[in-house]
């Protein structure tokens, strides 16, 4: 026989769960409202030569999405309406090019490029941005090693977000 708080934590997770669902049930019900409120918005927007109105549910589905990771859950089942993914996208490469660059986010140590190569090497392995393959180049051809211009270059975690699928 399962202990009381076993039963608790079990009800605690059922409600939360349902509190879920009927979170997602209300973003797309909102959604559906908002679609049909942009089409009247849109010829009223074209009149005045505006191309494109965009409406969004960021905290509802913000409150969503905060549920889903912290309860670890990837995919919200939503019976005829769909189902809810969440979705971690993948990491992306940032490469610092100059000081300006430079964010606030970026690890303790990390150096831009254009201080470490000085002005001539950096005009070579750049254009506007950084060019990966010009880059390359130059480390082939022992211009520069990889330990050099590793300060100038990290991996950073994409936020996650949720996605409606299926439904009518």
């Amino acid at each position: 026989m399962a202990s009381a708080k076993a039963k608790a934590k079990l009800n605690r997770i059922i409600r939360n769960r349902n509190e879920a669902r009927m979170l997602a049930e209300q973003i797309v019900a909102d959604q559906k409202k908002i679609d049909e409120f942009q089409e009247q918005v849109k010829k009223i927007a074209a009149e005045y030569g505006i191309d494109k109105v965009q409406f969004e549910l960021p905290s509802k589905k913000q409150r969503l999405l905060d549920f889903m990771s912290r309860a670890d859950m990837n995919r919200l089942d939503m019976g005829e309406l769909g189902y809810v993914n969440r979705v971690q996208a993948i990491s992306e490469h940032v490469w610092i090019a100059t000081d300006a660059d430079m964010s606030v986010s970026a690890p303790e140590g990390t150096r831009s490029l254009r201080s470490i190569l000085g002005k001539e090497l950096f005009m070579r392995a750049t254009r506007r941005i950084v060019d990966p393959a010009r880059l390359q180049e130059l480390i082939d051809e022992n211009e520069i090693t990889e330990e050099e211009v590793a300060p100038a270059h990290y991996t950073r975690m994409r936020a996650p977000y949720i996605r409606f699928e299926g439904g009518k």
